[in-house]
């Protein structure tokens, strides 16, 4: 416990510190309840996020996935859109979607 927080408790006031996320991230209740989870991103390898900490009886939790690159999935969009061919070309050439990333 932090000096501060001991001595106001001490005068029975109550308070507690609050964490930053490096020492949030390394609490060994949050690790307990899966609170920071592991996730696998494609530019930066393996990283800690944070879980949704709600839980309920009978809804089960939805774990993090790394977010999407820029542009990753605009074909399979424009395809929902029936958008495709030479129409894909003409948004690519005029600048209206991403370069390289476009998959």
């Amino acid at each position: 416990m932090r000096p501060l927080t001991q001595t106001l408790q001490a005068l029975g006031i109550r308070c507690t510190a609050v964490q930053d996320y490096a020492e949030l991230a390394n609490d060994p209740q949050v690790k307990a309840n899966g609170y920071v989870v592991e996730l696998e991103h494609p530019a930066f390898g393996s990283i800690r996020v944070p879980a949704n900490p709600i839980r309920l009886g009978r809804t089960p939790t939805v774990t993090p996935v790394a977010a999407p690159k820029p542009g990753e999935h605009t074909l399979d969009v424009l395809a929902e859109l029936s958008i495709e061919g030479d129409a894909v070309e003409r948004l690519r050439s005029s600048g209206a979607l991403g370069g390289k990333e476009m998959r």
